[in-house]
């Protein structure tokens, strides 16, 4: 909650009085506090009489994929050939990565974990994708300035958090896997919603900034009602031997699934920008479409 409430405000205050550069310069300061708090209660941790070994080439897969999704973001947008074709065998790099840090199946949305698994990736993409752009699309296309189109990231983290307790509350009443497929067809409302918005604003329609704020607002409240169910999809089918791969899985596909969203998205964003057509619309609809993938997956999240 306090970063979704203070973090857009402060970091639109940082850009427009200094530079959007020391936004991501102060960052390090609460990264490393989090580090010294966490640090004393990871030593008290003793490990459990069933867990098992991890071996040490998850690891060095996981940094694997995280290097080649960062060679993808650098080189994709590239006009160069060469570059090009680098950036293909960086993203061939990654899902082979992810093919060795999943369970198996999960690239194909097989029915039961998998599907979870997958929905959790596909979810993080989505949304985080056009969370990267849509305080921009606000100030380019809506001319706000960077503080007023903060506000749209604060309402949504309001919202989130009012619609993962609601979520909660139903408890039992709403099965996992249909409060997954129900969320995740909220974020595909709000995306493609959104994308709907910049093309009539392309097109000559007038809309007020309210609109698209409103649709980014809608996915995530559809986050909220999804997200957590993932993690608690995921607990209810491990045992003790097999939940720190599953857990690990689920932040890999997390974090891995929004750092491959985004830089697919950057990449679309710059070949859309040579080409004269609208970044934004490209990136909006490219989310649209994860969506509803996601959605698609999700349904098929409940085990047979």
């Amino acid at each position: 909650m306090l970063p979704s409430l203070f973090g857009p405000w402060l970091a639109a205050l940082v850009a427009e009085q200094w530079s959007w550069r020391w936004v991501f310069v102060g960052v390090v300061a609460p990264v490393a506090v989090a580090l010294v708090l966490l640090t004393p209660a990871l030593r008290g941790l003793s490990p459990h009489a069933e867990a098992t070994d991890t071996p040490a080439s998850r690891l060095w897969w996981a940094v694997t994929g995280a290097v080649a999704v960062l060679v993808l973001e650098l080189l994709g947008s590239s006009a160069r050939l060469v570059l090009a074709l680098a950036a293909v065998a960086a993203l061939v790099v990654v899902l082979v990565a992810l093919v060795r840090l999943l369970p198996p199946g999960t690239l194909v949305g097989r029915r039961g974990l998998p599907a979870v698994i997958a929905t959790r990736g596909l979810l993080s993409g989505v949304f985080f994708a056009v969370e990267a752009y849509i305080v921009y699309v606000l100030q380019d296309h809506w001319h706000l300035t960077p503080t007023r189109a903060g506000i749209a990231l604060t309402v949504v983290g309001l919202v989130w958090a009012v619609s993962s307790q609601a979520q909660s509350r139903l408890g039992a009443r709403i099965s996992h896997p249909r409060a997954m497929l129900a969320g995740t067809t909220v974020v595909l409302v709000g995306t493609a919603g959104l994308a709907v918005t910049v093309a009539s604003l392309d097109s000559g329609a007038t809309l007020p900034a309210w609109v698209p704020a409103a649709t980014y607002v809608l996915a995530g409240a559809g986050m909220g009602f999804a997200y957590p169910r993932t993690s608690v999809a995921m607990l209810e089918v491990s045992t003790d031997r097999d939940r720190g791969f599953n857990s690990a899985a689920l932040s890999v596909a997390d974090s891995l699934g929004a750092a491959l969203a985004l830089s697919l998205s950057g990449i679309a964003f710059a070949i859309a920008e040579r080409q004269g057509a609208d970044p934004f619309l490209v990136v909006f609809s490219l989310a649209a479409t994860g969506g509803l993938l996601g959605v698609a997956v999700a349904a098929r999240t409940r085990a047979d």
